[in-house]
């Protein structure tokens, strides 16, 4: 429960800045719902560096009319969080739409999006073979940046996290990360998610 806590917090601060840890700091939102994952479709940023076609965008607009919550409409909040087997599902279909290339690279985003909530993730976390002790050392930053109850988080304490959890990595597994989350990208909020 501590870990999933921590993981929302480290979500909540990686939605307040534009930067990612592939150059320093890293930008975020969460995975694969709330703004992440598929979602990540409907930042122009996103489609113009996976640079879909028109006929990816119109199958990838039509995946994201599939995968939308029953009842929510954009503007209302985030949405509700898909159950692991939509994730899954969703993640399959859209495998089909994006060439391989396009696929690798949605992929670095989805985690540069997550910032520090990546390193939970059981396959970032093997991929750059933290200990135990890093393991720990992280979830204490992210537990200690944590914003008091009511406060929105601050972009400026965001990049002190980042720079305080990629001190925790030696200079492979940093290496390993830049390799990871590829090039840098903008993914600030513009705006109420939309179509192409």
């Amino acid at each position: 429960m501590k870990i999933v806590q921590l993981a929302v917090a480290a979500v909540a601060m990686a939605a307040t800045a534009p930067i990612s840890f592939a150059q320093g700091p890293p930008e975020g939102g969460p995975g694969m719902g709330r703004g992440g994952g598929l979602m990540l479709l409907n930042h122009p940023t996103v489609v113009q560096d996976l640079k879909l076609t028109d006929s990816q965008k119109s199958r990838v607009q039509r995946l994201l009319q599939e995968n939308r919550p029953a009842n929510w409409e954009p503007g209302q909040g985030p949405p509700p969080r898909p159950t692991r087997e939509q994730q899954e599902a969703a993640k399959k279909q859209l495998k089909s739409i994006l060439t391989e290339a396009q696929y690798q690279r949605f992929g670095q985003i989805e985690i540069q999006a997550m910032g520090p909530g990546a390193f939970f993730r059981p396959d970032v976390a093997e991929k750059l073979a933290l200990t135990d002790e890093q393991k720990d050392r992280i979830e204490s930053i992210l537990e200690n940046a944590r914003p008091e109850p009511g406060q929105p988080p601050r972009p400026e304490a965001r990049e002190e996290v980042n720079r305080r959890v990629l001190a925790v990595l030696d200079d492979g597994q940093r290496a390993k990360w830049r390799e990871l989350t590829g090039k840098t990208l903008d993914l600030r909020p513009t705006g109420p998610p939309r179509g192409f």
